[in-house]
């Protein structure tokens, strides 16, 4: 259950918090890690944001976790498919974990200005980020900037499908979403029903 419900948008979750702290050693560990520059950054992203899943994590390490994202400057081709959405994914839900904005934003930035990357892993990654943000008002925001952002980079017809499914199905568990979603999902409807 700790696992489950930390994942949860905090607006969704109700901001219950199962978690322990982690043991102050594994944290200096981890940030240890995160300064050696003899392993791949994103290897260390990977280990350190896995880390913050086990626990309750300080704001200094989901800190340190968000400056060493917004440094990562290796070519995509570098990283293996594979490896590459694990970590987005595994750092979404860490920043998600440990109600952490500046990490959410900082996975945000890393998705949105990586277009290579599939729109359902941005999508998904971006969404659960998105768990930092305690207050509803900041969590819907975030939501449609996502949407928007993602829109303005084009999208075929099966992505627009994709989004549209996503966003819709979010707007039945979390009705306060309709209005500011309204004017995206009609051009989502739009684009997914093009020839």
């Amino acid at each position: 259950w700790s696992v489950g419900f930390a994942g949860l948008p905090g607006p969704l979750e109700g901001e219950v918090h199962f978690a322990p702290p982690l043991p102050e050693t594994l944290v200096r560990d981890t940030v240890g890690l995160l300064e050696d520059v003899e392993t791949p950054l994103y290897e260390r992203l990977l280990i350190a944001a896995h880390t913050v899943g086990l626990g309750k994590a300080p704001a200094s390490l989901a800190d340190k976790i968000a400056v060493a994202l917004r440094s990562f400057d290796a070519s995509l081709a570098e990283v293996e498919e594979r490896v590459l959405h694990q970590l987005v994914m595994v750092l979404a839900m860490a920043a998600s974990d440990c109600r952490h904005v500046e990490l959410a934003r900082a996975v945000e930035n890393f998705l949105v200005h990586r277009p290579s990357l599939p729109i359902a892993v941005r999508l998904h990654a971006g969404l659960t980020a998105y768990g930092a943000f305690e207050e509803e008002s900041e969590w819907i925001g975030s939501v449609v900037t996502l949407a928007r952002r993602l829109m303005a980079q084009g999208l075929d017809r099966d992505q627009a499908a994709h989004v549209l499914f996503v966003l819709t199905t979010m707007c039945e568990a979390k009705w306060s979403l309709r209005a500011p979603l309204g004017a995206i999902l009609a051009r989502l409807r739009a684009s997914a029903q093009r020839l």
